[in-house]
């Protein structure tokens, strides 16, 4: 039965950021009625009301058989688009994970997570956050170029840079290779400058945390190391690539 794999909860995503329980519950009314959905929420820029992070988490009632869970994940993956999102949906059996504001992911693997955490950690400094207290860019980074962990595998350098280009002009936007040098086949990395570094803390500010990419998890948004030959953090400052 689906309450023998987690709980019979189904992953929701790329609804958008004005997405709501009735349209999930709808969505699934033709296989069963929805136990409950919830709708994980994120604090708007600048302060405000939370508003949805774009993905949800459908429960199937007790006793509802597997086949019919899978009937919906098959049949509703791809099929439709929320109205104002982007992309088609992505429905998927949820796998549970241990993530803050239940940010658990369909598409995230263990290893993949604690990859992206380590890495953020590295790059972002601290628990992987990236941020000073209050939103601030901590000192020792670019307030101009973000480091992006998460990336799905089809992005290309393109369309990480025409994506982020809506939140103001993009100078440089880089895809990373692994660490490593091998491609394990796991989510990238990549590294994203802006001119102005008021764009750069906007863009910070709604990806993070986000499933931005068709196909993808959640990305983990941080401020990038100031590199070799760049001068101290200054407002409005930060160098380019290099």
């Amino acid at each position: 039965a689906a309450d023998d794999d987690d709980d019979g909860e189904i992953y929701v995503g790329f609804l958008g950021e004005n997405c709501n329980r009735e349209f999930v519950a709808h969505l699934l009314r033709p296989f069963f009625e929805c136990e409950s959905v919830r709708l994980p929420m994120q604090s708007a820029p600048g302060g405000g009301p939370k508003r949805p992070k774009g993905y949800a988490f459908a429960r199937a009632p007790r006793g509802t058989p597997d086949s019919v869970v899978a009937a919906a994940v098959e049949k509703l993956n791809g099929s439709a688009s929320y109205p104002g999102a982007k992309h088609p949906l992505k429905v998927a059996r949820a796998t549970r994970k241990t993530f803050n504001d239940d940010t658990a992911g369909a598409d995230d693997d263990a290893r993949g997570t604690k990859r992206r955490r380590d890495d953020g950690r590295r790059e972002g400094g601290g628990d992987g956050s990236g941020g000073g207290g209050g939103g601030g860019v901590p000192r020792g980074k670019s307030p101009n170029r973000l480091y992006v962990l998460g990336l799905p595998r089809h992005v290309t350098e393109v369309l990480l840079k025409e994506f982020f280009g809506k939140f103001g002009a993009v100078t440089d936007a880089r895809v990373l290779a692994s660490r490593d040098g091998e491609d394990d086949g796991g989510p990238r990395r990549g590294t994203v400058t802006f001119a102005s570094a008021a764009d750069a803390a906007r863009a910070r500010a709604e990806t993070d945390d986000t499933r931005a990419f068709h196909g993808g998890g959640e990305l983990k948004v941080v401020y990038s190391n100031l590199r070799d030959g760049e001068g101290a953090r200054r407002g409005g400052g930060g160098g380019g690539e290099g």
